[in-house]
């Protein structure tokens, strides 16, 4: 379960400019869609946690990108 006032949602949600609540329901529910109805379905805590680990790796490796592409570029100009 997540609390509303848990401290790492809140600093995700402001590091990302995120509502603290969408990423919650991102990560604790899902959406199903069967023909003009849609139903939300809350998610296990193993698919939660799936989630969240995912969603942490996805970050972690576009930073990684961008901290290379960065050092490239300073090497690049030092060269120049």
């Amino acid at each position: 379960a997540v609390l509303a006032a848990d401290r790492h949602l809140q600093a995700v949600s402001q590091l990302l400019k995120i509502d603290g609540a969408a990423i919650q329901a991102g990560m604790c529910s899902r959406q199903i869609t069967a023909g003009n109805e849609t139903m939300t379905k809350p998610e296990s805590p193993e698919k939660s946690s799936q989630c969240r680990d995912a969603l942490a790796k996805a970050l972690y490796s576009k930073l990684f990108d961008y901290i290379v592409k960065c050092v490239n570029t300073a090497l690049r100009l030092k060269n120049n």
